[in-house]
């Protein structure tokens, strides 16, 4: 018997890596522009602080259920600003989740699983007002995880795993010498495969949504 990695998503990340080309293509038009018009692009520091929303990570009948709760989220990113406020960078993230089990019609606490994550970033305006301005952001990297090693699936997957995502920004319009806050809200997917052939997890995307506070200096 073999379980099944929850939520699979056909095409889900293919969608995310094209729409990461599409936009560092623009990055790459802005950056050529402003070398064409003399302006230097900017680096900036860009901290955030948020949550991760309950994940199921495998289900399987009659082996467990495992899930994730509502969990803690930090991340510092660095981001190249180019002309019409388009963004690539890079971003370093630690989250946590406790996980409850259920099986056999009764549920139980598990310990905490915590990964570690680094995913390239772009991001393009999609409507920009004079207060508030909209973006849409994608990312990939690779997730890797530490705890739960006697947890299913997370005893038998690899220790390096791909993830992407698609998100929106809601920013608040500031002056340049003043710090940028957004609600960044991202939904994607992480990439359980079995650790080796012996593994009774079937490898597959688990869907997984965020939403943080990011601080742009």
């Amino acid at each position: 018997m073999r379980l099944a990695v929850q939520r699979t998503v056909r095409g889900g990340p293919v969608a995310v890596v094209l729409t990461l080309g599409v936009t560092l293509g623009m990055m790459h038009g802005g950056a050529s522009r402003a070398r064409a018009q003399g302006l230097p692009a900017r680096w900036n520091a860009a901290p955030e602080i948020g949550v991760v929303f309950p994940t199921t990570w495998i289900t399987g009948a009659p082996g467990p259920t495992v899930s994730g709760n509502t969990g803690l989220q930090l991340g510092i990113g660095v981001t190249r600003v180019f002309p019409n406020a388009q963004r690539a960078g890079v971003l370093a993230r630690f989250a946590t989740q406790s996980l409850t089990v259920k099986e056999a019609g009764s549920s139980r606490s598990a310990s905490s699983v915590r990964q570690l994550e680094v995913a390239a970033t772009a991001s393009t305006p999609v409507r920009k007002g004079t207060r508030l301005q909209l973006s849409l952001e994608a990312s990939a990297g690779v997730s890797t995880q530490i705890g739960a090693p006697d947890i299913i699936p997370f005893r038998d997957t690899g220790r390096v795993m791909p993830l992407g995502e698609l998100g929106l920004a809601l920013a608040r319009v500031a002056r340049p010498s003043r710090r940028q806050l957004s609600l960044v809200l991202r939904h994607g997917a992480i990439r359980v495969g079995a650790g080796d052939r012996g593994s009774i997890v079937a490898a597959g995307w688990v869907q997984r949504t965020t939403a943080s506070i990011r601080i742009t200096r």
